[in-house]
């Protein structure tokens, strides 16, 4: 196709044209020598054409330093391979001695650092969280290479690295970023990105306690039947929130109220939320009733009063003669009729009212215990029981002091002086020792007052009503 084409232009006599490829082509015999370009890049062939090839007799390239001899059938377009970056001349001579001649320069290769040529892929751009990234390292060895990688939060850098493959496993989900450097310069670097394994959530059927009511403090005991992505259990504004969706889980409340048991779960792109709720009720003490209290240290002493028992009873008769209805009185601590540390002695006060003492006893512990004092009224038994709590002072002060973690050897030391919120703190004031002091013998005769006034307060308290001395 070549040849025809300049066959053809080889009629303009004067002519010239000058195509895409940018090449000139002149129509005399004489100019029948063309290139495709005066510049070439090293390691680029060169082509030369020749109109009429069956005329040249011989062609010869000749370089800066060397030449380059055409032997044979000469055949277009001639083919040559520089060797070497420089100026070159192409001489084509015809049968009729007549020399052609184009010359064209080749440029020598840009230099490159093949040392500094490096590149770094992946085996593709996303990965699944857990799955394994493949990293391909191309480089020339050199001692001074450092590879990393890093994350958000993370860098892991490697040493002795090598040309090929390096595994990575990505422990967190986000973008990571891996370069390879010289010194403080990146020759290669790639991103990639981790995602979380995306798991179909199956919708929630039911959430579940081992029982809707509980304790404050009791554990409370959640089954869930379906998996989830999200689980909570809120109290009014506050809000617990479980970072490891287990199907068992267990959980402590640590105020009373209702508590909703909230999951998240996903159904493709839909999202449904179910509750659940359960209530956490305050601890009642179970403490025991008591009709009458009474410090270790002295007599308990109780009022029984059979009036009403005996007017149930009274005839006309009995009235008349003023008849004692009560035959028989008995009294005994309930569960303790048998320990000689209870001793009781009975008071009649009237015809229907008896008093009871049970006396104190060292032995005796703390605690509350229950009195029964029994009647035969006319013959039939009638009871009357009544609780009294005997507490010894000296163990509820321990108790107290241990709950509060209150050193009481160090108070003893300042307070010298204990009672129960419930009985008149009573205190002796001496004040012979400063009288005796200042009275002379005329007050002596005279007999006059020891002291003139005598008053009493609470320190800091004088003016509240609430203490009266």
């Amino acid at each position: 196709m070549e040849l025809v084409i300049l066959i053809v232009l080889a009629s303009y006599s004067s002519a010239s044209y000058s195509d895409m490829n940018n090449f000139s082509v002149e129509s005399s015999l004489n100019k029948s020598l063309m290139l495709t370009k005066d510049v070439y890049p090293y390691g680029e062939e060169v082509l030369a054409y020749i109109a009429n090839p069956e005329e040249v007799k011989e062609i010869s390239i000749t370089g800066e330093k060397e030449s380059y001899m055409f032997v044979g059938t000469i055949k277009s377009p001639i083919r040559f391979n520089p060797q070497k970056p420089g100026n070159y001349t192409i001489i084509a001579t015809l049968n009729d001695k007549t020399k052609l001649e184009k010359s064209f320069y080749v440029v020598p290769a840009l230099k490159t650092d093949k040392e500094d040529v490096a590149s770094v892929s992946t085996d593709k751009e996303e990965y699944i969280l857990g799955e394994t990234v493949i990293i391909n390292l191309n480089f020339t060895k050199n001692e001074s290479y450092s590879f990393s990688i890093l994350s958000k939060d993370k860098v892991y850098n490697y040493i002795d690295i090598s040309e090929g493959i390096l595994r990575f496993i990505p422990e967190d989900e986000g973008r990571y970023y891996a370069q390879l450097s010289k010194g403080n310069e990146t020759i290669g670097s790639i991103f990639f990105d981790v995602n979380k394994k995306e798991e179909k959530a199956e919708i929630i059927e039911n959430i579940k306690t081992d029982k809707k009511e509980y304790l404050l403090g009791e554990q409370v005991d959640i089954y869930l039947t379906a998996s989830i992505t999200e689980f909570k259990i809120i109290l009014g504004q506050e809000s617990f929130n479980f970072m490891d969706v287990l199907k068992n889980t267990t959980f402590i409340p640590k105020k009373s109220g209702i508590y909703e048991i909230m999951a998240l779960a996903k159904d493709g792109n839909e999202t449904q939320t179910i509750s659940y709720y359960f209530s956490v009720g305050d601890i009642k003490e179970t403490q025991e009733e008591y009709d009458y209290i009474f410090n270790l240290n002295e007599n308990a002493v109780m009022d029984f009063d059979f009036s009403e028992e005996v007017e149930k009873r009274r005839t006309l008769f009995d009235r008349i003669l003023n008849i004692q209805l009560i035959e028989q009185v008995t009294s005994y601590v309930k569960d303790h009729s048998q320990d000689p540390d209870f001793s009781l002695n009975l008071e009649r006060l009237d015809n229907n009212k008896f008093r009871v003492y049970v006396l104190n006893n060292e032995n005796i512990k703390s605690g509350v215990y229950n009195l029964v004092v029994e009647a035969y009224i006319k013959g039939e038994l009638v009871t009357k029981k009544t609780a009294f709590n005997w507490f010894s002072e000296e163990e509820k002060t321990e108790n107290i002091t241990k709950e509060k973690e209150i050193d009481l050897t160090e108070i003893k030391k300042y307070v010298p002086y204990y009672f129960d919120i419930d009985e008149n703190p009573v205190f002796d004031a001496d004040f012979n020792n400063k009288i005796s002091k200042e009275r002379n013998i005329l007050d002596i005769a005279l007999k006059r007052p020891n002291a003139e006034k005598i008053s009493a307060y609470i320190y800091g308290e004088e003016n509240n009503t609430d203490f009266v001395i």
